[in-house]
């Protein structure tokens, strides 16, 4: 009986350990302090965006701690624009939770169209006042090449904040 009990204890203590809290990218408002955000996350290190320190962009490796609804990105890439989170990237990496992803964003988001399609795969953009969604998808066959589907999501404030330094960019380049 001890050693049920001694067990029991071991194993709630364990799994408490391994707890971690879930952030759900999908549920995410662009108004939380990006310091705060990533409290748990030692890892991330913010790389400045066109040299502007209030522009920055964190390569974090999952952990299990984000998920995009049910799905478990493996590397995601999140923005932070005046010290607040303003967006984030991922591959996703299966045509099954490609699917499953484009079946959330048609459902949250009726107006995200089909931009564009070729044999390659096919283009769905939102761009309105709150934010920017860019979702590329690839065929089942397209997987299995290595190919992988993408989705991009950020604020509308750091879109035009891109689209700013990337025409300053052209200027100065070309």
């Amino acid at each position: 009986m001890t050693k049920i009990i001694s067990l029991t204890i071991v194993l709630v203590i364990g799994l408490q350990s391994f707890a971690q809290k879930m952030k759900d990218l999908g549920k995410l408002e662009f108004n939380e302090k990006t310091q705060q955000f990533l409290s748990d996350q030692p890892q991330a290190k913010g790389l400045t965006m066109y040299d502007l320190s209030n522009m920055l962009a964190y390569g974090i490796d999952n952990n299990g701690s984000f998920i995009f609804y049910k799905y478990k990105p493996f590397r995601i890439e999140l923005f932070s624009y005046n010290e607040n989170i303003a967006g984030y990237g991922f591959r996703i990496m299966d045509y099954d939770s490609q699917e499953e992803i484009g079946k959330i964003l048609r459902a949250r988001y009726p107006t995200l169209k089909m931009v564009d399609s070729s044999r390659f795969g096919k283009y769905y953009k939102l761009s309105d006042n709150d934010r920017l969604i860019d979702f590329r998808t690839v065929s089942a066959e397209a997987f299995k090449e290595g190919r992988n589907g993408y989705l991009l999501i950020m604020s509308h404030e750091l879109s035009e904040a891109i689209a700013r330094e990337e025409k300053k960019y052209q200027k100065k380049y070309y």
